[in-house]
């Protein structure tokens, strides 16, 4: 399976209460992520993806981890500000 097939099945849209994805090309996972179990939210780029100007979000929830992979990377940012404004997660200073 091709790398643009693969991200060209990924699917996100969030609400205040919820964040939903979606993806797959034969098999289709879809999930649910309530706001209230979110921890933490974060935007990784590693050379290449820094190259073609995308970063992939990771998404920390009580139990598991979730990603939404190869964003351009001003929508990463968007949406790892919304999301943690919809779970009301602080920003943590070091």
């Amino acid at each position: 399976m091709s790398p643009p097939l693969l991200y060209k099945s990924w699917r996100y849209d969030l609400d205040a209460e919820f964040l939903y994805l979606q993806f797959g090309i034969w098999e289709r996972t879809e999930q649910v992520i309530p706001m209230s179990k979110i921890q933490a939210v974060a935007m990784k780029q590693g050379p290449i993806m820094r190259k073609y100007g995308l970063a992939s979000l990771s998404v920390d929830t009580m139990g598991s981890n979730h990603a939404i992979p190869a964003l351009p990377k001003n929508i990463a940012e968007q949406l790892r500000e919304r999301i943690a404004q919809f779970a009301k997660i602080k920003e943590v200073e070091q």
